[in-house]
Parts: C-alpha cells; structure tokens; sequence
C-alpha cells in the first residue's frame, strides 16, 4: 500500500520571493494564524483555502504559479 503526503511550499515560495507570510495571509484574506499553520505543516488548507492562496501568490508576485511549485506530493509504501 501506498501512501501520498503532500507538503505545501508556502514558506518557501514567500521566503525566496522577499514576501512575509503576514502579507500573504492579509492579501488573500485569510487569517495569518490559518497561513502560518499552513507553513508549518500543522494543517492542511481546505480546497478554497489552497486557491485563495494560489490566487494570492500569482498576484503578489506578478506570475503563474504552478500546483507543482507549491504542492510537493511525496509517496510512502
């Protein structure tokens, strides 16, 4: 049996990018404590979460971003 876990690369697609993970929490309209946990891995985003942070990182910073850049999917057996 296989298992996939995903990681959410939020931290380090704000961190290399020069954008704190308050801006994109304020930006995206979600509150900082739920983006913070997000980072840290204490929680996983529900689908509208994931896209209002999707959407958010395209903005802030003026590209497209790809589901491969900010999901790491990583399968266990």
């Amino acid at each position: 049996i296989s298992v996939m876990m995903y990681r959410y690369r939020i931290r380090e697609l704000v961190e290399e990018n020069g954008i704190s993970l308050y801006r994109l929490a304020k930006t995206s309209g979600l509150l900082p404590a739920t983006v913070y946990a997000i980072a840290r891995g204490e929680t996983q985003p529900t689908p509208e979460t994931l896209r209002r942070l999707h959407q958010t990182l395209e903005t802030l910073l003026n590209r497209e971003v790809s589901l491969d850049e900010l999901i790491e999917v990583k399968r266990t057996t």
